[in-house]
């Protein structure tokens, strides 16, 4: 501080001094000093504009890598539309030249520009040169994406439905760029609501339990009792005698009807893993879904479509159990009635059963095609697990669907995404002898989650998901999981501890929310390094 004080008793002495040869002295000292703060300020100010430069040049590379081509003069013209868009370095930037130069795993950009200086000038210097280099590595591993997306009701509201396809669409179109067949990139598209259905591209009816082996096969019904019957079904003749299970095949059949695609959970432990379908173990085949007719005489029932009398029973549960009324539906002495199978409120046999899921394809109209078509399905409820299983599937190198990579294969990435709106829970039907609608696990009533309570199900649907993700990702599968305008705090838990991280989980708080979230994962999804 001593030395502060003379210094400014001399500014001060300076400033009243009358003699004109002390300002001259102090105007002078002045001019130099100004300077150096001009150039203190020019030179700031370059450094700051090239290291936003620095981060231009990486997003204008990463843009050109996404797009998967292999002719650099597009490549340039990607990087160099990309910078301009995207460069917010301020009126104060000269971009003079962008170069890029591509080899067979990386993509160098170089970038000539200038910082214009403020003060420099008066003393003839009009440009601070700045170069900007950036090493794209492009990663030649292929990308396998499954999107397991909740189609349930309450997607019908509050613009949610419309939110996920853009969402969709936009992860779509970061990961697949122009590419009309990318070369690197599959992605499936998987619908769930309490069931998923399987009836796609690939679909083989090897996977199916038609002759009604499997453990719960059947149990919504009484064995054939009335005598010998006679029943077809796709080409596949049913003779049942006394003490037979009616396979559902032969239930539509009856009812003339076609079977659409969704399907039951397999028995534990095969509802949580992939094991490739085995006639050989009829467990590992997968039941067709059939709703039953339910009782038309008062109670919460939510899916009649035969008539009911005191010929099929004296109860609402023996009336929904008989088999006579769909053998008498096929020999004509029962009406059949017409179904509704357009979303959103349906009935009959395929009640609540969505649109078949996409297998693994790099055909990016057919993806957006299936995303587009999403509608929301009332009646069932909503089984994240069962969508999870099913996504995986779609991942699986082995059957039922065969798309996809080996798991060890080191040139293979494989991501899924599970997306809710809602909690876990088997919907309606609580007041009646079914306690629950009808959905991938069956009825409530009939145990198969341990448990005829609703609340308590859908703990146990919860735990279900918890093994299916740890499974998954024993596989080497990254998992991000969205949960959307949901208020459930547990299933919130478990979705995050469902996800490869915390930060791969995304609680979405609102459409423009699900969009943005969706982004962030294909941006992750990219594969793409930067070395500098």
């Amino acid at each position: 501080m001593s030395r502060l004080f003379p210094m400014t008793r001399f500014v001060r002495r300076a400033g009243k001094d009358q003699r004109g040869q002390v300002l001259v002295l102090f105007a002078l000292a002045a001019i130099p000093m100004a300077i150096l703060i001009g150039i203190a300020v020019d030179l700031g100010r370059a450094h700051a504009l090239r290291q936003k430069l620095v981060h231009a040049v990486d997003a204008a590379g990463l843009a050109a890598g996404v797009s998967g081509s292999d002719d650099e003069e597009e490549l340039t013209g990607i990087a160099d539309d990309f910078l301009k868009a995207n460069l917010t370095a301020g009126e104060y930037a000269q971009v003079e030249n962008l170069q890029l130069t591509l080899t067979d795993e990386t993509i160098h950009v170089d970038l000539d520009a200038a910082s214009v200086p403020m003060i420099l000038d008066l003393i003839n210097v009009y440009r601070i040169p700045l170069g900007v280099e950036a090493d794209i590595v492009r990663e030649t591993k292929r990308l396998e994406v499954a999107l397991a997306l909740d189609n349930t009701g309450s997607m019908s509201g509050g613009g949610k439905i419309g939110a996920l396809r853009n969402a969709s669409s936009d992860l779509v179109n970061i990961l697949m760029g122009d590419e009309d067949e990318h070369p690197l990139v599959r992605i499936s598209v998987v619908p769930y609501v309490t069931t998923v259905n399987v009836k796609s591209a690939g679909y083989s009816s090897g996977w199916i339990d038609w002759d009604a082996r499997a453990e719960h096969h059947g149990e919504n019904f009484d064995t054939w009792s009335a005598g010998p019957a006679r029943v077809s079904f796709d080409g596949h003749t049913y003779n049942l005698s006394n003490g037979d299970r009616m396979p559902h095949g032969a239930l539509f059949g009856a009812l003339g009807q076609s079977w659409k695609g969704c399907v039951e959970a397999r028995a534990a432990p095969f509802d949580v893993t992939d094991h490739s379908p085995n006639s050989a173990n009829p467990d590992t085949l997968f039941v067709p879904y059939f709703w039953p007719d339910e009782p038309s005489n008062g109670g919460d029932y939510h899916n009649n479509y035969l008539g009911d009398d005191s010929d099929y029973g004296s109860t609402p549960a023996e009336q929904q159990r008989n088999l006579q009324k769909y053998v008498d539906a096929f020999y004509g002495s029962l009406d059949v009635p017409s179904f509704d199978e357009w979303p959103s409120n349906t009935n009959g046999p395929n009640m609540s059963c969505a649109r078949p899921l996409l297998p693994l394809t790099n055909n990016k109209e057919a993806i957006l095609g299936e995303i587009s078509a999403m509608q929301p399905w009332n009646g069932s409820g909503t089984n994240g697990a069962i969508g999870l299983s099913w996504s995986w599937r779609a991942l699986s190198p082995s059957a039922p669907f065969t798309q996809g990579g080996d798991y060890d294969d080191p040139d293979v990435k494989k991501a899924l995404v599970l997306m809710t709106d809602g909690e876990n829970q088997i919907h309606g039907g609580w007041d009646s002898h079914n306690k629950s609608n009808y959905s991938g696990y069956g009825y409530l009533s009939e145990m198969r989650l341990g448990t005829n309570n609703r609340n308590t199900a859908k703990g146990r649907i919860n735990d279900r998901m918890s093994t299916l993700c740890e499974n998954i990702k024993a596989e080497g599968i990254t998992i991000y999981t969205i949960t959307f305008r949901l208020s459930s705090g547990d299933l919130k838990d478990v979705f995050r501890s469902c996800a490869t991280y915390p930060e791969y989980y995304f609680d979405s708080t609102s459409n423009g929310e699900l969009e943005e979230h969706f982004q962030t994962i294909a941006k992750q999804l990219t594969e793409l390094r930067i070395a500098h």
